[in-house]
């Protein structure tokens, strides 16, 4: 197996998807990246069993040359007898993003001018990319708000992604958290029948910590801050899209950490054990709003010890049901109102205020 990490060019000339769209600039990208990624392929000389195995791992995937991939992929096995393409969404606890991301406070200065943008981060004022919209003018969110559309939209990103190539390759949720321990890197591999994990790596991971270490040289008074800050934070944000209403409203999508999960086990109602929510709340597989008295999905095992009621679902068939301690998640706000107000209260650094202080 062949793996690279963010291999030349990574970016592929996002800075010109967000100030012209990924129409526009898919000749270019094209001609950048292709040539490149199918050498990188042709090498991957190592054998697998009977066959050859690649990974690319990048975030800037979704964002400037997954349509690049797929375009090329529809041409060249348009019937999917060469290639199995797997898809591997690597999901983080989102207080620990957030946190992660304000570490570079200039990337979101909510002064910083858009056309500035040229590393792998945008802002959903990026009309030309960015699928949700704005929920008031330029100028009027502050910097954890920035950094959360930002995370929040790359929700929708996936969601299009689903929609538009899901019948074509097999996309796995996972979450870093499990994925830097050695059974949740086996549990991974399996699931990509790529077990079983080397002994070189079962040595690394031992000693993995599942959390970028950056914080701690860049940004160590981010350490301090509690998480629920975080989450109120993005709390009030959810509230401003209700608030908006229409199709600004209805483009938020159903987030996790956000609502109270309770262990599978401790629910009886309505039903066996992990099969329905405290609430009755169901969680669809589109990803659509949760609608009251209906079964829903079970969570994956919580395995970060902040994260007392987070949740992740797991779509059906995954084997993971069969062995995680599951976890249920509710459409229960994870605060009250008052809750919120007091987390407001603490203050995030690098969290720069507004310069425009009504929306126009």
């Amino acid at each position: 197996m062949t793996a690279n990490h963010e291999v030349k060019p990574a970016l592929v000339d996002f800075h010109r998807v967000l100030l012209h769209g990924a129409a526009d600039t898919f000749s270019l990208r094209r001609n950048m990246k292709l040539p490149p990624y199918l050498e990188a392929l042709s090498h991957a000389t190592v054998s697998f069993g009977d066959s050859l195995v690649y990974a690319d791992i990048s975030h800037m995937w979704i964002k400037s040359w997954a349509d690049v991939i797929m375009d090329w992929l529809a041409s060249a096995d348009p019937r999917g007898e060469l290639f199995e393409v797997d898809v591997i969404v690597l999901r983080r606890y989102m207080p620990h993003v957030l946190r992660s991301l304000l570490t570079d406070k200039q990337t979101w200065n909510p002064a910083t001018r858009l056309e500035l943008f040229s590393g792998g981060e945008y802002t959903v004022f990026h009309r030309q990319w960015a699928l949700l919209p704005p929920v008031s003018a330029f100028g009027t969110l502050d910097s954890v708000e920035l950094a959360a559309t930002y995370v929040i939209d790359m929700e929708l990103q996936l969601q299009k992604f689903r929609r538009d190539h899901g019948q074509r390759v097999r996309i796995t949720e996972w979450r870093s958290e499990e994925l830097f321990t050695v059974d949740g890197a086996q549990r991974l591999l399996h699931h990509l029948r790529l077990d079983p994990l080397i002994p070189r790596c079962v040595k690394i991971l031992h000693t993995a910590k599942p959390v970028n270490q950056h914080v701690s040289w860049k940004g160590p008074q981010m350490l301090t801050v509690d998480t629920n800050a975080f989450i109120a934070r993005v709390l009030r944000l959810r509230d401003k899209y209700a608030a908006a209403g229409g199709e600004v409203a209805a483009a938020f999508p159903v987030l996790p950490h956000l609502t109270l999960a309770y262990p599978c086990a401790n629910i009886t109602a309505m039903g066996a054990a992990g099969d329905v929510g405290h609430d009755g709340a169901v969680v669809p597989d589109d990803g659509s709003a949760p609608t009251p008295g209906q079964p829903f999905e079970p969570a994956m095992a919580l395995l970060h010890p902040d994260e007392p009621m987070g949740m992740l679902p797991l779509p059906p068939g995954d084997p993971r049901r069969a062995t995680a301690s599951l976890w249920c998640a509710t459409t229960q706000p994870r605060m009250d109102a008052a809750t919120i107000q007091r987390w407001l209260q603490v203050e995030i650094p690098n969290n720069t205020p507004p310069f425009v202080t009504s929306a126009k």
